[in-house]
């Protein structure tokens, strides 16, 4: 099995029940572990820059790297055509590598032949005067200083991945039209916006510690951002929709937002509150708006609360479970949301999440062992359609009260099985949860239930009812129904096995998509994690009646070519979907 179809740190879907990061989440997140291992370094942006030259081609030219050689036009001339004679004999991987290192400079060969030829000695004044493309990504910085200051032709610059807290303005080039800020420790944007360069087109925040706190300075810097036209907010922890919006009104030449990956952005009211407050805009959280995303009636209502979707699209493949007459039989889906469960808080479920491993860790890591998924006996093809429903009994009374698993509406068996969508509601205050929901591992399972006759009518008696006709049945309820009889409607469960399980790694919900769509099925290249679909799989339609083999039609093709609908598939498949409701 592929091994990025396993994940190796998690116990079986089955038994999942505390919160789980995903791993790109987990990368992000290791962030505040290094800060604390990096706190008495003081790193400001000079040093990455100068880290970064050295272990370029620049490293053997420059003056700041090589003080105890005497530095000519003719030496370093010589220098350039011994670095051309071994660039030309690499084979691919040294190429890729010396691509790698010099990938923050663009163009960088000829960068330095332009330097050996301008400058009798390479040092930082040639980049001031010639460097028009900087980037600097995951250098460890931690301080803004005035390197940059004097960079006159420098257009672009790329800090991403770094640990700055404050980015003061003043401090960047005059000349800067692109800059990208993702995935820093930023709060504060008052002395960033302060003094911005005036003909900045690109400003990128995605990623970073931004709160509602940080509109007021953004709604006084409008005048400042007057050339803007793309600006990332993406994944910070913004929740006030209408202040934000509010704030970038008077932007008239912003035309690309991102806002995705904020509690804002979970509510129902996004997508129509942005494009009624901004209609100037062209692009939504990377996608384009089309005329039909902007017919919106009436004013949206701003102070919906969030409501998060599941739905299991279909389940396909699944054998007929023995027949039983006497009691009912039923699939259903259950999925668990640790963040909005009831059950435990957000506080209590970063208690549960295991601890990151140390990369510098000595000494081999253990790695939990997985339990098997979906153990089949060896037999004969109705053993192994049997397997499914004969597993132990897993029902008990005390634990499914304490189950904070939401559960689908249960339908009984058929080739194709579909459910409706199962609104998880009552999240007062919570959009931060369900972003986190978005971030995180969700594990689903498929679940078997037999059950005995839940409703066994009786004639209603006219007049008063005796207390020693009154006979209560142990497990069982009565209620009138419409009929003027009456029937027990508690279900008495017999039988509960958990058919199958599997994990969904979700991401940011594009407000473009209904559902994060995921298709899994039981084969052995799938393992336990679910892929995820471009596109929607509540369009897809199946043929019913149409066989694994194809026949072919008077004209000439086959079945298959004629149809547009597609094939059953002959292994257990489930298709799920993810999503917020939308106005």
């Amino acid at each position: 099995m592929d091994q990025s179809t396993k994940i190796l740190d998690l116990p079986s879907a089955k038994h999942l029940e505390a919160h789980h990061w995903t791993v790109e989440e987990k990368i992000f997140r290791r962030k505040a572990r290094i800060l604390q291992q990096i706190a008495t370094l003081n790193i400001p942006l000079k040093s990455g820059l100068l880290y970064k030259l050295k272990m370029s081609i620049f490293g053997p030219f420059m003056k700041e790297m090589n003080a105890q050689e005497h530095q000519n036009r003719m030496f370093n001339e010589n220098k350039l055509q011994i670095l051309k004679w071994h660039l030309q004999r690499y084979n691919q991987h040294d190429t890729d590598i010396v691509a790698q290192r010099n990938g923050f400079l663009r163009n960088h060969y000829d960068l330095l032949k332009t330097a050996v030829d301008k400058c009798e000695i390479i040092d930082l004044g040639f980049f001031r005067n010639n460097l028009k493309y900087l980037q600097l990504d995951c250098c460890f910085i931690k301080e803004m200083d005035n390197s940059l200051q004097k960079f006159e032709q420098l257009r672009m610059l790329t800090l991403s991945g770094n640990f700055l807290m404050q980015v003061p303005g003043i401090m960047l080039p005059r000349s800067l039209v692109f800059l990208e800020l993702f995935d820093n420790l930023i709060e504060d944007l008052s002395e960033f916006l302060r003094h911005l360069p005036k003909n900045l087109r690109h400003l990128g925040l995605g990623r970073n510690q931004l709160k509602d706190d940080c509109l007021r300075h953004l709604l006084g810097a409008t005048q400042q951002l007057c050339c803007l036209k793309c600006l990332d907010l993406s994944d910070n922890d913004m929740h006030a929709l209408s202040s934000t919006l509010h704030a970038l009104q008077n932007c008239s030449s912003l035309t690309a937002l991102s806002l995705e990956g904020n509690p804002c952005s979970m509510l129902p009211s996004y997508r129509a509150s942005t494009l009624r407050l901004l209609p100037h805009l062209l692009i939504l959280d990377g996608r384009k708006i089309l005329e039909t995303d902007r017919q919106i009636y009436g004013e949206p209502k701003t102070n919906c609360l969030p409501q998060l979707i599941f739905q299991c699209f279909r389940i396909m493949g699944l054998p007929e479970p023995p027949k039983d007459k006497k009691n009912a039989q039923t699939i259903h889906v259950e999925v668990n949301f640790p963040l909005l469960s009831e059950c435990g808080s957000v506080e209590e479920a970063a208690a549960n999440q295991p601890p990151v491993p140390d990369a510098d860790a000595t000494g081999p890591e253990e790695i939990p062992k997985i339990a098997a998924k979906n153990p089949k006996k060896k037999g004969n093809k109705k053993d192994k359609k049997k397997s499914y429903f004969s597993g132990e009994n897993e029902y008990d009374e005390q634990k499914e009260l304490q189950n904070c698993w939401f559960k689908s509406e249960p339908v009984a068996w058929a080739k194709i099985m579909q459910f409706p969508a199962t609104q998880v509601e009552n999240l007062p205050n919570k959009s931060m949860e369900i972003r986190d929901t978005f971030r995180s591992i969700v594990p689903v399972r498929i679940v078997y239930l037999k059950v005995a006759p839940h409703s066994v009518k009786t004639k209603k008696p006219k007049g008063k009812k005796k207390k020693k006709d009154i006979k209560a049945t142990k497990g069982e309820t009565e209620e009138p129904n419409e009929e003027g009889s009456v029937g027990s409607c508690k279900k008495t469960v017999l039988k509960k096995v958990t058919i199958a399980s599997f994990y969904c790694e979700l991401k940011s919900l594009n407000w473009s998509d209904e559902t994060e769509d995921f298709y899994w099925a039981d084969h052995p290249d799938l393992g336990e994690k679910a892929i995820r679909v471009e596109g929607s799989l509540k369009a897809i339609d199946y043929d019913l009646n149409a066989s694994t083999k194809t026949r072919k039609l008077a004209s000439g093709r086959t079945e298959a070519e004629g149809s547009l609908k597609e094939h059953l598939p002959n292994v257990l498949t489930c298709q799920v979907g993810f999503g917020v409701a939308r106005i």
